[in-house]
């Protein structure tokens, strides 16, 4: 008698496998914007209230919101901190800016050195006031305050309250009488500023001091 062989299969369950499942990792959590106005404000001591219109490779044409006065500014982030340049009436020209290695997208309102120098007109004095306005200061000495929406005399009382006995730091504010709060030591690249200070509300009222 003939038997037939058992048919075969390749379905063994002890030999087919299944792919572990795969683990999907977390998305990393977004990168810090490097052109956050807020960021912009805080640093250079405006409380936040600052619109930038304009930034690129770290440097940023903006101006700050409720000043009187000329209120546009060039800045550089340094070390990511954000440090004030120069103020758009001031003489520094389009040129030097460049030099410092500004792109030219930022400095693009910034009058070229030979316009605002001409060949037959030699260059101001190196590192005019910026302001009428002095305030004497511990590191720097005489600076020069620029100001909005506060008197001279209201902001030499809210720095001498707000330096003295204070160490301070560019992360922790010093608290000043009226609401006020004040960066009291400077953070140093080119050009140094020696303080701020922001009043209470909604940032119309600050100062800069420029050594």
């Amino acid at each position: 008698m003939t038997t037939s062989a058992e048919p075969t299969t390749d379905d063994d369950p002890e030999e087919s496998t299944t792919p572990p499942p795969t683990q999907t990792e977390a998305a990393p959590s977004p990168a810090p914007d490097p052109c956050s106005a807020y960021d912009m404000g805080i640093d250079l001591g405006y409380g936040g209230a600052v619109e930038i219109f304009e930034c690129e490779a770290g440097w940023a044409y903006a101006t700050s919101i409720g000043g009187t006065g000329d209120t546009e500014f060039i800045a550089q982030r340094v070390d990511g901190v954000w440090v004030r340049v120069m103020g758009m009436g001031s003489t520094t020209c389009q040129d030097e800016l460049l030099d410092m290695g500004a792109p030219p997208s930022v400095v693009v309102d910034v009058l070229p050195c030979d316009v605002m120098y001409p060949p037959d007109q030699p260059p101001p004095a190196d590192n005019p006031p910026s302001s009428d306005c002095t305030v004497e200061t511990e590191i720097f000495g005489t600076t020069y305050a620029d100001l909005a929406a506060v008197s001279c005399e209201d902001a030499r009382a809210v720095w001498a309250a707000a330096a003295t006995g204070h160490p301070g730091s560019w992360d922790e504010l010093v608290p000043a009488p009226g609401g006020w709060e004040c960066t009291v030591v400077p953070y140093e690249p080119y050009p140094p500023i020696a303080g701020a200070c922001s009043g209470p509300g909604d940032g119309e009222q600050f100062f800069v001091l420029n050594p």
